[in-house]
């Protein structure tokens, strides 16, 4: 137990599947909620705390530095946990998607390897980051974040799969199927000048996608 409490500490959870996308909708009013939720109130917070100082995961490159961010997490059934992240990569390539698997007490991990990186010449060519990961079905599937605009601004949201964890991700949505011809998932379409949409999470209830 006290494995899973640990990993339990160190695990965001995002999901995707097939199905209907809809809006979000929450229970008792509008969101974000006009009123603080009360104490003691699970369904609408929860509470996390560290009991030790923990460790690093991650340590920057000598000599070169770096980066990880945005981490996305799943526990496997023994208890190794399969962690991708935006990461800087060889050369000037910035905003890739590096994998590593943990061990079941976090003290080892698989070699980091690049899991997703964008395709030249294609509307992800720019960067991939924040990436979002479920296993469904034979499919691991990522959802990212990417841009055709150098400033970093009108981001919209893309998905690419794999058989396995550690990819390559090379398949990605073509809005008809699975290729290398990347079109949005979600495009952007409102103010040119704004961030856009990115950083996607998906949960199934059911038969529905939440978006």
């Amino acid at each position: 137990m006290d494995i899973l409490y640990q990993a339990i500490k160190m695990i965001f959870a995002f999901v995707f599947s097939i199905g209907q996308i809809v809006s979000p909708k929450i229970a008792g009013g509008d969101f974000p909620p006009s009123q603080p939720a009360e104490p003691g109130d699970t369904s609408q917070y929860i509470q996390i705390s560290a009991d030790d100082e923990g460790f690093d995961t991650w340590q920057p490159v000598k000599n070169r530095g770096g980066y990880r961010y945005g981490p996305s997490m799943i526990l496997n059934s023994n208890f190794s946990l399969d962690v991708w992240s935006a990461s800087n990569g060889p050369g000037d390539l910035i905003d890739l998607v590096s994998y590593k698997r943990y061990s079941p007490d976090f003290k080892n991990s698989t070699k980091e390897v690049i899991a997703l990186k964008p395709t030249a010449e294609s509307f992800d060519r720019m960067w991939t980051c924040d990436p979002g990961v479920v296993k469904f079905g034979d499919y691991y599937y990522i959802g990212y974040t990417t841009t055709a605009n150098p400033n970093g601004i009108q981001n919209v949201v893309c998905v690419a799969r794999s058989k396995n964890p550690e990819g390559p991700f090379d398949e990605k949505w073509t809005g008809s199927g699975w290729g290398t011809d990347v079109r949005p998932l979600f495009e952007y379409t409102d103010d040119q000048n704004c961030f856009g949409a990115g950083e996607p999470s998906f949960v199934v209830v059911g038969e529905t996608l939440y978006v």
